[in-house]
């Protein structure tokens, strides 16, 4: 059972592959590339016309790279003896898709990534949740962590394209590089066995 704990982790990743089809090709709408142009939108109403073209497409390859597809990986290689990685993996997801849904409660309406958060974010993230606690390789409050550690992402990511891209505080390739050692973070967490909680 433990062993499936790797197979889960592989498809916590496939399903973020699948719901950045939805994000950055076309979604359920029939837009093409609609995340870039709504977050685009976003900053514009709050930074100013000039902020409008932050979100570049190299900044979604540098997000999707370093904060997508590197933590997912590392969730899958360490998987099960170090959950973690993949537990931050699932807490990701969970955000992301909470974020998803709130925004479409908040507005009213569809937003791109709504119907993959729905479908596979929320219930694959709470179902490896559930999983870890059950077979006791975590805790709850490993899985807070996680959690936490989803939310930080999103705050490292789109503080990073506010400083990079809208008020030039920071150089891009500085940002790629915070990008790529939040990924690689959950390595550092909770690395000891022993560490594990009981449920």
């Amino acid at each position: 059972v433990r062993d499936d704990l790797k197979l889960m982790a592989a498809v916590l990743l496939a399903a973020y592959m699948i719901h950045q089809f939805e994000e950055h090709w076309i979604d359920l709408l029939g837009r093409e590339y609609p995340l870039r142009e709504t977050l685009n939108e976003l900053l514009r109403s709050v930074y100013g016309e000039e902020a409008y073209g932050a979100m570049t497409r190299e900044a979604i390859f540098y997000i999707n790279t370093a904060a997508v597809w590197l933590i997912g990986f590392v969730g899958i290689w360490r998987a099960p003896e170090h959950l973690f990685p993949a537990l931050v993996m699932a807490g990701v997801i969970f955000v992301n898709g909470l974020a998803h849904v709130v925004q479409a409660l908040a507005t009213v309406g569809y937003n791109p990534g709504l119907a993959t958060s729905i479908v596979l974010f929320l219930p694959l993230s709470v179902v490896f949740f559930r999983a870890a606690l059950s077979n006791g390789v975590a805790g709850a409050g490993q899985i807070a962590a996680a959690i936490l550690m989803g939310v930080l992402g999103h705050v490292v990511l789109f503080g990073g394209i506010i400083l990079a891209n809208v008020l030039g505080v920071i150089p891009v390739w500085l940002y790629y590089l915070i990008l790529i050692g939040f990924g690689l973070l959950p390595l550092l967490l909770y690395r000891d066995p022993a560490d594990r909680e009981s449920k």
